[in-house]
């Protein structure tokens, strides 16, 4: 299954005068067909991709983006219009990067330096006043059978926090990252044969879901009670995790409302600087039959994300207290 990374992406062009000026004139129509090409055969809803490549290419027909020849305006004028169509639709460009020499910067070698420098997204694991444990995760890391680093992250950080009577994920800043890493710690909290895990329709492809890929050897925890925060930041796989586990009621999600980035995709060169993000996939949840796209994963406590932990450690000393 492809890595789900973060869906939300940002595009910061710092540009001075002199290489403003070497921005070079695109066709807009040419532009257009190309974009209009990668949605018709990577878009993951197969009858709405050609309906969208259609009407992109009946506007240029028309002259609508005629006048559009810098990139720049292009790009945005472009991501305006799509971005209702699907809320990951992104044009964006590019000045074309100079030839480098030596060690690339890119690829899975970097990724994986990233993840060690992040330790593999767990930033803390304690235990709060109250015997409350404490996991706060900025990205979920992607990891596959025989890759043990970041399992074994995973499962140091929750060993820390085993003999807790309840455990809070702070996701109020995780963007996203692998669902790999989402089933295995939806698979820590829930029965083995539980069926809540979400399905990946992508064209193209055999359907995938989120079911962990590794066996679990550690004591699963069934009983104890589970809080997730949230925030308008939370996208993507950190979504999936949170949305798994209030379908299947199996924790109680506090903060604000998600940001609504389910489908997952990737950026496509068009030529001459210019790419598209496209979600080539989408999650279906067994026991909702959707997803969180564009309406975000909703609190089941609404309380300003600033709040969130403070709120979700009152909530599970209330509910130990009574039990």
């Amino acid at each position: 299954m492809k890595a789900l990374l973060a869906s939300t992406l940002a595009l910061s062009l710092i540009l001075t005068a002199p290489a403003f000026a070497q921005v070079q004139a695109i066709k807009p129509r040419a532009a257009v067909d190309k974009i209009a090409t990668v949605i018709q055969t990577q878009f993951y809803d197969e009858a709405r991709a050609g309906q969208i490549a259609r009407d992109l290419r009946a506007e240029a027909g028309r002259g609508a983006y005629d006048r559009l020849t810098n990139p720049n305006d292009f790009a945005t004028t472009l991501t305006e219009r799509l971005s209702p169509l699907d809320g990951h639709f992104r044009v964006s460009w590019a000045p074309p990067a100079p030839a480098k020499t030596g060690r690339s910067d890119a690829g899975p070698g970097a990724y994986a330096a990233h993840l060690r420098r992040t330790n593999y997204g767990f930033r803390r694991a304690e235990v709060l006043p109250g015997n409350i444990g404490y996991v706060e995760l900025s990205e979920f890391a992607d990891f596959t059978p025989g890759d043990e680093t970041a399992r074994k992250t995973a499962d140091a950080a929750l060993a820390l926090i085993a003999s807790t009577d309840a455990v809070i994920f702070d996701l109020r800043d995780n963007g996203g990252g692998s669902p790999a890493m989402v089933g295995y710690l939806v698979g820590r909290f829930v029965a083995a044969n539980a069926d809540v895990y979400n399905t990946f329709k992508t064209r193209g492809e055999p359907d995938a879901d989120e079911r962990p890929t590794v066996a679990i050897a550690e004591p699963r925890r069934v009983g104890a009670p589970l809080y997730v925060l949230i925030s308008g930041r939370t996208g993507s796989a950190a979504e999936s995790f949170a949305y798994t586990l209030q379908a299947a009621k199996r924790a109680v999600i506090v903060g604000e409302r998600s940001a609504g980035a389910a489908n997952p995709g990737g950026d496509v060169e068009v030529g001459d600087g210019l790419r598209i993000f496209v979600s080539s996939g989408t999650p279906i949840n067994p026991i909702t039959g959707k997803n969180w796209e564009a309406t975000g994963v909703s609190p089941d406590v609404e309380v300003p994300s600033k709040l969130a932990l403070v709120r979700a450690q009152s909530l599970a000393l209330t509910k130990l207290a009574a039990t």
